[in-house]
């Protein structure tokens, strides 16, 4: 994996910090992680992966979201508050 893409701890995942380009006092981050075929992780869905975005206003489009028929998760991390939100 380290030869191929540079990652030296695949099994854990990886970090990738940034800055963003609007605020550059605001350092985030992006993380890689690669799970196991038959992981219960994203239970109860059956999809085989996930993507993770940062958006400005999360309960605005969670909101758009669901007027528009998606099931959104009830699980909602928000890592600016420092933790789990309805």
């Amino acid at each position: 994996m380290k030869r191929v893409i540079g990652l030296t701890r695949p099994n854990e995942g990886a970090s990738f910090p940034w800055r963003r380009h609007d605020d550059p006092t605001a350092e985030t981050f992006t993380a890689w992680s690669i799970f196991p075929r038959d992981t219960s992780y994203f239970n109860p869905s059956q999809a085989p992966f996930m993507i993770n975005y940062q958006v400005e206003d999360l309960d605005a489009l969670l909101e758009a979201l669901r007027a528009e028929g998606v099931t959104v998760d009830p699980i909602c991390l928000d890592y600016r508050s420092g933790g789990q939100s309805d």
